[in-house]
This record gives structure tokens, C-alpha cells and sequence, in this order.
């Protein structure tokens, strides 16, 4: 929470006003796929309660692994 915050807190109140004009709240059911590894992301989430797994393939052509 304090990185979200620490984030929000380097925005101007014109940026936080757009963040709010623009955005749209959304309830995932558990299980549900947020983001695809690989896909095209046009959005930014928000968790504001819940939690969320966080799940990468492991390709044998990682430098990372």
C-alpha cells in the first residue's frame, strides 16, 4: 500500500482527476484471468481489496532463470 501511495503522491490533482474521470471499478470472481503473460495490457489495475496470485511460465530461454 505504501508503494501505491508513495506512487499517487508524485501525481498533480489534474492527474489524479483524470485517473478518477477515466477509470471504472470492476469485481474479478476468483479464478478469473486478469492479464495473459505475453498479451497486449491497455489498462492499469488497481487492487483496492482481495488478492491477487501472480503466475509466469518458465521458459528454458529465460536469462532470469
Amino acid at each position: 500500500m505504501r508503494a501505491v501511495l508513495l506512487l499517487l503522491g508524485e501525481l498533480s490533482d489534474s492527474d489524479i482527476d483524470w485517473i478518477i474521470a477515466s477509470s471504472q471499478c470492476e469485481q474479478i470472481a476468483p479464478g478469473d484471468v486478469l492479464i495473459r503473460e505475453g498479451e497486449k495490457v491497455d489498462a492499469l489495475y488497481v487492487v483496492l481489496t482481495g488478492k491477487l496470485t501472480v503466475s509466469i511460465s518458465q521458459a528454458s530461454d529465460d536469462p532470469l532463470l
